[in-house]
């Protein structure tokens, strides 16, 4: 009775995990199925120390021992890098299908750059998929649950010749019953799902020295997106004046009777109404959005296809030459509710198209004890985004409305006509004109068009990339015990983009460009009171139809990225197999993340400001054991991380919104911590797999922003200096853990019973750097700790011919969330699933 091996690829050719100086989580395909791992966010059930959420704009957030990024818009990459049958899948939105026809995952945790490169600071996710083989085979999956659930999967298999043979796969996931309902309206609901994947892929071998495999993946989602739940407001509305902010009456009942009802339901939320259009006329007596969002329904369209194709030359027994060539393509349009209120707070889209070319070429072989690998990529990536979003019940643009008057009459703020400071000595040399078509009217909106002004607003980006590396990889064994590998890679990258928040077309453009009523007026009249009259207001919107501000030219404008940065990784380390299947490793290395053009919702062209690029360097050591005649896998790790420069989400001062959302890179922090896992085989029939991280966070470097500092300093929520010194990384729980146990054992000569319990915890973590340590967030932005449990258990035939499956997801019904969102004017919160449950039918022919 003997633990089985897992065989890994994690340095690109076939090696039992017990040999790679690394840590590694893998796991395979029949573990996934059993446990009920059926997409990338599903891995945080098996892997501790990997968290998976979405940003405020829908994005995933991945994080893999701390190390992760908010991503707030489509260009940016995760440190967490995710691949496909070593294809990356560079930006986090191409993740969004289903996982199926998998060999295995591989979780590689720590910098990976040398060999993979690609934003893989805090490691790689690798899946592995079921290859062609030259044996016909096939198997069909039917499911039903609850929500009016329904999944389908299956694979066929087909041999056309001696050197030619294809595989197709699917999977098909729909809920027709939402698992969301709406506070306000009971039987209004959220959360169907509608999703497919298909993969494609032909292996040809025309002669021992040449194989080829060509995979096209793609899938589409058409589900809901689901809505925030809300927690509490930061702007007041039970004290604001109805007369200017008029959903504070409305807000406020509805916060009362939110609280009143003390929900404790991972299913209960809200978000707008179905109805008539019309700012004015929206609110009913008793404060209920009555509405349709400008957007349509909440319902994604998000679109994935990746063409890669896999071309292997064995020059000879030693040496072979790889290439791998790929084209990725995702379009994406996904509303999101984000305030967890039937109020326009915050509606947000994350649209846009992405696409990734790339072609790597590398030679490897073994000469004599040295197994080496040398090789170059060249990847180009192109990314356009749409994002628009509804903010009519915003606090601050209820204000901005409140001004229209001043601004048209020339007055100082509920003053008389004309009483603005202008002529000699101020910004206005030559007098403020009052009135339509005056100094700040100058398109003689209406008062009518100023009460809906910026209930509709959007921002535009497009960014193309260009990335070459050239990098080398060798192990050398000095015995057949001791080893040492090390590697190389050199990147070059240069970005160029142009982004703003606004439409392409300002005098007729589409539904969201009532923006300018509020840009073209108040907003340049703000510029001008806040910079003490000395300034002149900016011009109004121009041809580009962009609204964000430049205050180096005093202008709104299109604001031009660039940025090219180069780094070297490198990894360096020993391997001592001090006994037969036990193993003791020690590495160092580095990895870089790329630098950010930003593409986001932009008032000011500072939001625009690009990012360096983050680096991080790694210390670890660990062992691998394999114990009591193979029957225990026992592996630990010790990490240290020396982070320069990390990418996060920060705030800095603005005369119009007290304070907006910012990129920044923090000088100095870490992280470091313990990683390990026991495998047991128990008896024949059970086998059990425990595993755990501790870890700890800290900034070292983050002083407070002195006067007028940006950059490289820090800031609170609400732009105030704050130094960050000993605050917690975001998304980074001080303990994970996980455990899956399995039991399979024969009943007759013709049937098997099988049943697999999966559970994982997590403590608790923040949904922004600092957390709870931050001014006036109390536990606001606290993600409770939480553990989840997941149970299967069913029956087989002869070689698993056929099997009947009861499966449970969050078998307890436990509330959780996995992020907190930060709104202008409330907290929300990203609810996880509550418990689902069904049956399986399969069945495997040949």
């Amino acid at each position: 009775m003997e633990l089985e091996e897992m065989v890994v690829t994690a340095e690109r050719r076939e090696q039992s995990v017990n040999d790679v100086g690394m840590a590694i989580s893998a796991f395979s395909g029949d573990t996934l199925e059993a446990a009920r791992v059926t997409s990338v966010q599903d891995l945080t059930q098996v892997v501790p120390g990997f968290t998976a959420s979405r940003s405020r704009s829908g994005l995933p957030i991945y994080t893999l021992r701390g190390i992760g990024f908010n991503v707030i818009s489509a260009s940016s990459t995760s440190p967490v890098g995710t691949y496909v049958d070593e294809a990356a899948y560079v930006y986090p939105a191409m993740n969004g299908g289903p996982i199926f026809d998998i060999s295995r995952v591989e979780v590689l945790k720590g910098p990976q750059g040398t060999l993979y490169g690609r934003n893989t600071t805090g490691g790689l996710v690798d899946l592995i998929t079921n290859k062609p083989v030259k044996d016909f085979e096939g198997g069909v999956t039917a499911e039903a649950g609850n929500y009016r659930t329904r999944n389908f999967e299956g694979f066929v298999n087909l041999p056309l010749s001696d050197a030619v043979s294809v595989r197709l796969a699917m999977r098909s996931e729909d809920s027709d019953q939402g698992w969301q309902k709406s506070f306000t309206r009971p039987d209004d609901r959220l959360g169907e799902i509608h999703k497919y994947g298909v993969r494609g892929m032909v292996s040809w071998e025309p002669s021992d020295d040449f194989d080829f495999l060509l995979s096209i993946n793609h899938w589409r989602d058409t589900s809901d997106t689901t809505a925030q739940q809300y927690q509490t407001y930061i702007t007041n509305p039970y004290t604001a004046n109805p007369a200017v902010w008029r959903v504070a009456p409305h807000y406020a009942a509805f916060d009362r009777a939110w609280k009143a009802a003390n929900v404790h339901s991972n299913k209960i939320a809200d978000w707008e109404a179905g109805g008539a259009q019309g700012a004015l006329t929206r609110y009913g007596t008793e404060g209920k959005g009555q509405f349709s969002n400008a957007m349509g329904a909440l319902e994604r369209d998000d679109e994935f296809t990746s063409t890669v194709l896999h071309s292997n030359w064995k020059i000879n027994d030693q040496i072979s030459l790889i290439s791998l060539t790929g084209f990725n393509l995702h379009h994406s349009f996904a509303p999101y509710a984000g305030s967890g209120t039937p109020f326009e707070f915050a509606v947000f889209v994350d649209g846009g198209k992405t696409s990734n070319l790339f072609e790597e070429l590398r030679l490897q072989g073994e000469t004599g004890r040295l197994q080496w690998t040398v090789g170059g990529y060249y990847g180009r990536d192109k990314v356009k985004s749409q994002a628009p979003g509804l903010f009519d019940d915003i606090a601050t643009v209820s204000n901005l409305r409140a001004l229209f008057a001043s601004a048209q009459n020339c007055a100082v703020q509920g003053g008389a006509p004309g009483s603005l400071p202008s002529g000699a000595g101020t910004g206005l040399p030559n007098g403020c004109v009052q009135g339509p078509g005056g100094t700040f009217n100058p398109k003689s909106y209406t008062a009518a068009q100023i009460s809906e002004g910026f209930r509709n607003g959007a921002s535009h980006g497009e960014a193309t990339s260009d990335l070459f590396s050239l990098f080398a990889h060798a192990e050398f064994a000095f015995t057949e015990e001791l080893s040492a590998v090390g590697g190389l890679r050199y990147s070059d990258q240069d970005q160029k983009g142009s982004s703003c928040a606004g439409t392409l077309d300002p005098d007729r453009g589409p539904v969201f460009s009532n923006q300018f009523y509020i840009w073209d007026t108040s907003f340049r009249y703000l510029y001008y009171v806040r910079n003490g009259f000395k300034q002149a207001p900016p011009g109004p919107i121009g041809s580009t139809g962009c609204l964000t501000y430049d205050s180096v030219s005093n202008s709104f404008g299109l604001v031009q990225q660039r940025l090219q940065e180069d780094n070297l990784s490198w990894q360096a380390g020993l391997n001592w197999k001090f006994a037969p299947r036990q193993l003791l490793y020690v590495t160092l290395s580095k990895g870089y993340l790329a630098g950010v053009l930003p593409s986001t919702s932009s008032n000011s062209a500072v939001q625009l400001t690009p990012v360096k690029q983050e680096e991080l360097q790694a210390y670890e050591v660990g062992a691998k054991l394999s114990l009591f005649e193979r029957r225990v896998q026992a592996n630990v790790s010790g990490f240290y991380y020396d982070y320069t420069d990390k990418q996060v989400n920060a705030y800095f001062p603005d005369v119009i919104f007290t304070a907006l959302p910012v990129l920044i890179n923090v000088p100095k922090s870490k992280a470091y911590g313990v990683d390990g896992s026991v495998t047991w085989a128990v008896t024949e029939n059970l086998t059990g797999t425990v595993s755990g991280v501790w870890l700890e966070t800290e900034v070292t470097k983050l002083p407070a922003c002195a006067a007028t500092q940006l950059f490289g300093c820090g800031r609170d929520s609400k732009a105030r200096p704050l130094d960050y010194k000993g605050f917690e990384f975001a998304y980074a729980p001080k303990y994970q853990a996980s455990a899956i146990i399995m039991y399979d054992r024969s009943i007759t000569d013709d049937l098997g019973f099988a049943a697999t319990l999966s559970a994982n915890y997590q403590s608790r973590s923040f949904a922004l750097l600092g957390g709870d340590r931050l001014p006036d967030v109390g536990s606001n932005l606290t993600i409770k700790g939480y553990s989840l449990f997941n149970l299967s258990a069913g029956v087989y035939g002869p070689d698993h011919k056929w099997g009947a499956t009861l499966w449970v997801k969050n078998l307890t019904d436990r509330v959780y969330a996995t992020n907190v969102v930060q709104g202008q004017d409330y907290y929300a919160r990203t609810m996880g699933m509550p418990r689902t449950y069904g049956l399986s039918l399969s069945y495997r022919f040949d």
